[in-house]
């Protein structure tokens, strides 16, 4: 019903380029309730409509990046994670003082390094995660997804430093968020690996109690 009075009203209230970008928001908020790919392959076309458009503000980078790393996780495509990346590197240049940017930047690096297995975007990804949290020390997933992070180059290394690094950022995210079965569920993974690693059996203990905490949370 908008789109079909966007053509009469004063493009100067309600520009075209935000309208798309606020459509593209509405169908990628509606795609993360439903699951369902055509949601967000809708809301890609919106903000590509905005882009075409005009629309260059920081926050419609990460929006835009955020519905296609979306889109790139449901259906398993690192072009998606690729086309995202470049516009998380846009957000990042415009503001670097803001945080979002930063985060949604590791984030993707660290999703497309699953498909590429690149050593360099998992370093890369790192560095995002230092200056993200540098902004803001308080958000519990920044440091869950650091961990996650470094437990993944931990276990491709076998560098015990970067687990013991690890249990320290999901001490802090748990901290931040006690009792999220996410935070204890990655937590216990690296307490296993770094045991197993170092045969050290109160790791494997304390994994067992925080995968039974994550359980009883979460049974599903």
């Amino acid at each position: 019903k908008a789109l079909s009075l966007l053509d009469i009203v004063d493009t100067d209230t309600i520009p075209r380029e935000e309208f798309f970008w606020k459509w593209g928001l509405c169908l990628s908020s509606l795609g993360k309730v439903s699951g369902e790919p055509i949601d967000f392959h809708q809301s890609i076309e919106k903000y590509r409509q905005a882009h075409e458009l005009g629309c260059q503000e920081t926050k419609f980078f990460n929006d835009f990046g955020d519905a296609l790393s979306d889109m790139g996780s449901l259906i398993e495509k690192p072009e998606y994670f690729a086309e995202a990346l470049v516009l998380f590197n846009q957000a990042v240049r415009q503001s670097p003082e803001e945080f979002d940017g930063w985060y949604h930047q590791a984030c993707c690096m660290q999703n497309l390094a699953d498909f590429k297995n690149h050593d360099k975007l998992l370093d890369q990804a790192d560095c995002s995660f230092v200056r993200a949290v540098e902004i803001n020390p308080n958000h519990s997933q920044v440091w869950l997804k650091w961990g996650e992070l470094e437990t993944t180059i931990g276990k491709l290394k076998r560098d015990s430093e970067k687990l013991e690094g690890s249990l320290l950022k999901f001490a802090k995210a748990h901290q931040l968020e006690p009792g999220d079965p996410e935070i204890l569920s990655s937590w216990a993974e690296c307490e296993l690996c770094l045991g197993a690693q170092e045969d050290r059996l109160e790791l494997i203990h304390s994994a067992r109690i925080k995968i039974l905490n994550s359980i009883e949370i979460l049974p599903e």
